[in-house]
């Protein structure tokens, strides 16, 4: 019996000293000895092929799962597949070193640990002169060394590499998945080409998944009407000219021939122009138009097709696509960004073949001689005009992320009132392209929601959709509504596929009541309600459509005189908020106006 005690009691002190040894450590101690025993064994070197990084992490016999970041993912992703992490690299035309970072999370802390990696540049030259001409390739372009003599000797040599090394010739249906990652904008979504466009990869034409009310489909940038419409070509499905676009404005494009349009019968607010015949693509994608249609010029010149670019005007069912001159000067207007350079790595991955005039845009001269020599574009010079702007990053964002970082583990207190209003002051003063890169904004939003909740502050969500009465084939009508206890007017309205419409394109539309046209605007549409005590609002853009001009908020103390508060963002996706410096009681009224206003609106909330 005793000694059966024993062995109990042996048994019980192993237990509670296995444990209790971490016991002596705060939780996060724990979670820093966690983050810390994570290595990479890339880190600071240089890579020129994918990696793999772990997916957890096993730290006293408990396995914590890591969550992986890139810092610049045209550069670098991670792909799960399981227990571990694919990193995906895309090599560039030089050395590009970039950030990522692994998360961890033990109890309710959150701990970060930076690495980096050099992406090794593409081998594709390794010496270089004051001319293209001047260089020695290797690699991919290795047969072009020496081929600049004539344009024979050039179109030839670079036409052989490009048919000899599309080894994988995909099948239509294969490039649905193809364009789910070249043209990917993140893990869910593609960006549309002709108009920026986000849409959820799964949304393709005739997949049935329309829950975002958009679906995308292939769009021929050569259209295949000008010489290979069958799918028996190989052209057909190549996807270096097949782009994800938004259904409706590839219908717009239909298969016209690309040239600037000055009189055209049909425009929307991305910038396309277009009449019966011509299209005009939105700026940020001319060039990239312009090095597809080069790139097809030189890949299909062999025994199926002898595709041609010329400045006739003329195309009926002819291999034959322009305008030639302004396809040239749109190479030179827009150089090659990330975006192109990404997708010329999955496509080559894809298919084995790569865009030359994406890897090396100085290349177009010697295709197009006579019509760069027209822009003051010279051997000599080619280099320099095809070499893209620097971005300039605002030098005020590393800063405002550091200083919104330093929220992370403060209580915020009724004395902070100045500190976050001075950070949002800071945020709302950039523009939004440089809003993106405040990649913490989500703290400074929490910490400002900690801060109203001091004062009594309540956000209530209003479902404008389920509301508002189903006007899904009519437009041009008005209604209100008591939603949360609070009267809605609207002047102009449709709910549809699950969106609040707030516009009409009804031609006849009539403005509303003259109070509100502050500004002059062509034609508007109000959504109206009246409430007292009101400390802000928000809401997030959906679809702006065609024509749409600004989006406005509107107060007004007796209903009577309207003055402007601010000006709201129409970009699709953009969060839309606004704080009063004190609650505000009476009408307010939001504005879409321009020549036919709509845009559609979501996850509208007011804070009291």
């Amino acid at each position: 019996m005793f000694k059966k005690i024993n062995i109990i009691v042996l048994t019980l002190l192993i237990f509670l000293l296995i444990g209790c040894k971490n016991t002596n450590k705060s939780n996060d101690e724990v979670a820093n000895d966690i983050i810390n025993s994570i290595n990479v064994s890339v880190n600071n070197e240089v890579v020129i092929e994918d990696f793999t990084v772990p997916g957890g992490v096993v730290y006293d016999n408990v396995r914590y799962l890591i969550n992986w970041e890139s810092k610049n993912e045209n550069l670098l992703t991670f792909v799960s597949n399981g227990f571990s992490y694919d990193a995906k690299i895309v090599r560039q035309i030089e050395d590009k070193e970039v950030s990522f970072t692994a998360s961890i999370t033990y109890e309710d802390i959150t701990k970060t640990k930076e690495f980096s990696v050099t992406i090794g540049k593409l081998d594709s030259e390794v010496s270089t002169g004051d001319l293209p001409s001047d260089v020695t390739y290797t690699g991919y372009y290795a047969d072009m060394t020496g081929m600049f003599g004539s344009y024979d000797d050039f179109f030839n040599t670079l036409n052989d590499i490009l048919v000899s090394t599309h080894t994988n010739h995909l099948s239509y249906s294969d490039v649905w998945t193809a364009l789910q990652e070249s043209d990917a904008y993140d893990s869910e979504h593609i960006e549309c080409f002709y108009t920026g466009m986000l849409i959820d990869k799964d949304a393709r034409d005739g997949s049935g998944n329309t829950d975002s009310g958009y679906v995308w489909n292939r769009e021929h940038v050569w259209a295949k009407s000008h010489g290979f419409n069958d799918e028996k070509y190989t052209a057909y499905a190549d996807a270096h000219h097949l782009r994800a676009s938004e259904k409706t404005i590839n219908s717009s494009r239909n298969n016209s021939y690309f040239d600037e349009v000055t009189n055209p019968t049909g425009t929307d607010e991305y910038g396309n122009r277009w009449t019966g015949s011509v299209f005009e693509p939105r700026d940020e994608v001319k060039g990239d138009v312009a090095r597809i249609l080069f790139y097809m010029v030189t890949r299909y010149h062999d025994s199926e097709l002898t595709l041609t670019l010329d400045n006739t005007g003329n195309y009926g069912n002819e291999p034959t696509l322009g305008m030639l001159d302004t396809l040239v000067k749109w190479h030179y207007e827009d150089p090659v960004s990330e975006t192109e350079i990404k997708r010329n790595e999955v496509v080559y991955q894809y298919q084995g073949n790569r865009n030359p005039y994406i890897d090396h845009p100085e290349f177009v001269y010697y295709l197009y001689q006579e019509e760069s020599k027209a822009l003051g574009v010279t051997e000599s010079n080619v280099l320099e005009k095809v070499k893209a702007p620097q971005e300039v990053e605002d030098p005020t964002i590393p800063d405002l992320i550091s200083d919104i970082e330093a929220l992370r583990d403060k209580t915020i207190t009724l004395e902070d009132k100045a500190l976050l209003d001075e950070l949002s002051a800071r945020y709302n003063a950039l523009n939004q392209a440089d809003k993106s890169k405040v990649t913490n904004y989500d703290l400074l939003e929490s910490k400002i929601n900690e801060y109203n909740k001091l004062l009594g502050i309540e956000e209530i969500e209003y479902d404008l959709y389920a509301n508002f009465p189903s006007t899904s084939n009519s437009y041009g009508k008005e209604s209100t509504v008591t939603i949360n206890n609070i009267e809605f007017y609207t002047s102009n309205y449709s709910t549809k596929d699950g969106l609040f419409l707030l516009g009409s394109n009804d031609t006849n539309y009539e403005k509303p009541d003259a109070k509100y046209n502050i500004g002059n605007w062509n034609k508007y549409s109000v959504l109206e309600f009246y409430t007292s005590s009101l400390t802000g609002i928000s809401f997030k853009a959906g679809k702006s459509y065609a024509n749409l001009d600004g989006c406005h908020l509107l107060y007004s103390s007796d209903g009577l005189t309207y003055e402007l508060v601010t000006d709201f963002s129409i970009t699709e996706g953009d969060e839309n908020f606004y704080t009063f410096t004190e609650g505000k009681t009476g009408y307010f009224v939001l504005v879409v106006e321009g020549k036919q206003p709509r845009l559609n609106i979501s996850d509208f909330s007011l804070s009291f």
